[in-house]
């Protein structure tokens, strides 16, 4: 089963996408730092779904970070 990890500091936005992926695993992360440290953490972590405006890590920047990784 593909993993996704989806960061939205909005929680209700991040629940909506959540159940908008059926048949997928879904680990949800409130901020992009938690975002970050969830995905250098899980196993199998196949999508990153990021908010772009989040509070100490913007989704652009999780990327950036991820992609250096």
């Amino acid at each position: 089963m593909k993993h996704i990890l989806v960061a939205d500091d909005n929680i209700a936005m991040a629940a909506l996408v959540a159940r908008s992926l059926p048949g997928y695993k879904v680990t949800m992360a409130h901020n992009g730092l938690e975002a970050l440290v969830l995905a250098r953490t899980l196993p199998n972590c196949d999508l990153v779904i990021a908010d772009y405006v989040m509070p100490a890590l913007t989704g652009a920047q999780l990327a950036t970070r991820l992609r250096l990784e």
